[in-house]
């Protein structure tokens, strides 16, 4: 286990990574996740599980279970293990000191929020994209998606400032990918306001989708407050 305690103004942000023991259980592997965010009162705002894909179902369980039937956002993504262990592991945001409630989407929760005095903070994950569309149009699909439920609480997609895009297959259809995101982009003027960070890596998930999003998106509340592009060290170290 290794964890990162971030001291804000009105809370704290946990983050922190788990693998499980070679011979660890999914109960015993829960239970280290729940003593550890039980030392900080806290609540896991997402999840990113790496492993194999049937694990998923025993292992989500479990964690809920030993959460006291505390359900969470998360994505899980296939990776082939690099220990004996049943999974490779997870890394997880959690925060303290500040109430988060769930966002939810046709009954599954898939985010979080919180509220600070300065801005509204909201993580969006495990969305999926509808797996009976080509590649291109799933990438689509999702970006409205993600539009309606930005929509339904107040925001837009001028509001994010980070994303991950897990590609099933990816260099199968990278180039669709990027033609099908330039478009929403151009259709939403995103490049003329502010152009959220992001990474695209390949990943494969149990729907059956070939993308899988997770998103950070945050609405200020006070003029102190301010969202900015912030400049690569590679280029500052060229000039």
């Amino acid at each position: 286990m290794s964890f990162r305690i971030i001291d804000r103004s009105e809370y704290q942000e946990i983050h922190f990574q788990v693998i499980p023991s070679h011979d660890d259980t999914h109960v015993m592997f829960s239970e280290k996740i729940a003593k550890f965010l039980s030392r900080f009162n806290s609540r896991v705002i997402r999840a990113t599980f790496f492993g194999d894909l049937t694990e998923e179902e025993n292992t989500i369980n479990s964690i809920i279970k030993a959460l006291k039937d505390t359900d969470f956002p998360y994505s899980w993504i296939e990776g082939g293990n690099c220990s004996e262990a049943f999974i490779n592991g997870v890394y997880i945001l959690a925060v303290s000191g500040i109430e988060a409630k769930g966002i939810s989407d046709h009954g599954r929760i898939i985010g979080c929020s919180f509220r600070t005095t300065d801005a509204d903070y909201f993580y969006l994950s495990g969305l999926l994209s509808d797996p009976d569309l080509s590649p291109a149009q799933q990438t689509s699909h999702i970006l409205r998606s993600v539009e309606t439920i930005l929509n339904r609480i107040g925001l837009s997609y001028h509001n994010t400032v980070r994303t991950w895009f897990y590609l099933d297959d990816i260099l199968a259809w990278y180039n669709d990918f990027n033609l099908a995101r330039t478009k929403f982009f151009s259709e939403h003027n995103i490049f003329n306001v502010l152009l959220p960070a992001s990474t695209g890596i390949e990943g494969k998930n149990n729907s059956g989708s070939k993308v899988c999003l997770e998103l950070n998106a945050i609405n200020p509340q006070s003029g102190d407050f301010r969202i900015a592009e912030v400049n690569s060290l590679l280029n500052l170290s060229k000039k």
